[in-house]
C-alpha cells in the first residue's frame, strides 16, 4: 500500500511541475508577442514621411523687458503677431508648401517659456514650427541671438527636429527694431529600438510576476 501511494504522489507533483511550466511558457508566448507587435508598431511611424528643408523669415519686433533697452529683453513681443518667408530651401518638402514672401503668424514669448514640453513659434499654411530649448547668446543695448533646437510640424509627416537661430537688432538710431529667424529640418534618431526594448522590459516585468 505505501509503494501504491507514494507512486501516486509521484504521478501529482509531475503533473502539478509540467502544469507549472506551461503556464510560464504560456506567459513568455504573451510577452514576446506584446513586444514584437509593439516593435512593429513603431516601425510603421517610423516610416512616415519626414519634413525636409529649412526656411528663412524676418519681421518686426519690441522686447519685453525689465529695464529700458535691448540688454534688458526677457522676451520678444512680435510686431502684429506676423512674419514675412524671406526664402526655403528649393526642392525640399517645406518648398512644397511655402513660397517666398508669404506671410505666417509667430507668438509672443518669454525666454523661459520654452521648456522641454515645447512652445509653438509660428505657423504658415498648417506648417508649425515648435521651439525646444533656448539660449541666450549675444545680448546688448543694440542686438540680440538666440538658438537652440526644435521641431517642424505637418499633417501626413513625422515631426522633424532640427535647429533654429534668431537674431534682433536695432535698424537705426530710433527704437525701431528688426528680427531674422532661420532653421533647418534635420531627420530624428530612430524610436524602434528604444520602444522595442520597452517591450522587453515588459516582459521581464511580466516574468517576475509571475515567479512570485
Amino acid at each position: 500500500m505505501a509503494s501504491v501511494g507514494l507512486a501516486f504522489l509521484k504521478e501529482v507533483v509531475l503533473e502539478l511541475i509540467q502544469f507549472k511550466e506551461e503556464r510560464m511558457k504560456k506567459s513568455l508566448c504573451k510577452g514576446l508577442v506584446i513586444a514584437v507587435v509593439g516593435s512593429f508598431m513603431v516601425a510603421g511611424v517610423a516610416s512616415a514621411a519626414l519634413i525636409s528643408g529649412d526656411i528663412s523669415i524676418s519681421g518686426g519686433f519690441d522686447v519685453l523687458e525689465d529695464g529700458n533697452s535691448l540688454a534688458d529683453a526677457i522676451g520678444i513681443d512680435f510686431s502684429d503677431d506676423m512674419f514675412v518667408v524671406n526664402g526655403v530651401e528649393t526642392g525640399s518638402v517645406l518648398d512644397s508648401y511655402i513660397d517666398a514672401w508669404e506671410t505666417g503668424t509667430i507668438n509672443d514669448f518669454y525666454f523661459t517659456d520654452v521648456t522641454g514640453d515645447g512652445k509653438v513659434l509660428w505657423e504658415v499654411n498648417g506648417v508649425t514650427f515648435t521651439l525646444t530649448t533656448l539660449t541666450v547668446g549675444e545680448q546688448d543695448s543694440t542686438s540680440l541671438f538666440l538658438s537652440g533646437t526644435g521641431y517642424f510640424s505637418y499633417s501626413g509627416y513625422e515631426d522633424t527636429y532640427g535647429e533654429w537661430a534668431l537674431s534682433g537688432q536695432t535698424t537705426d538710431a530710433s527704437t525701431t527694431l528688426s528680427w531674422s529667424f532661420t532653421s533647418d529640418a534635420s531627420v530624428p534618431e530612430p524610436a524602434t529600438m528604444l520602444l522595442f526594448g520597452t517591450g522587453m522590459a515588459g516582459l521581464a516585468s511580466m516574468n517576475r510576476r509571475k515567479r512570485y
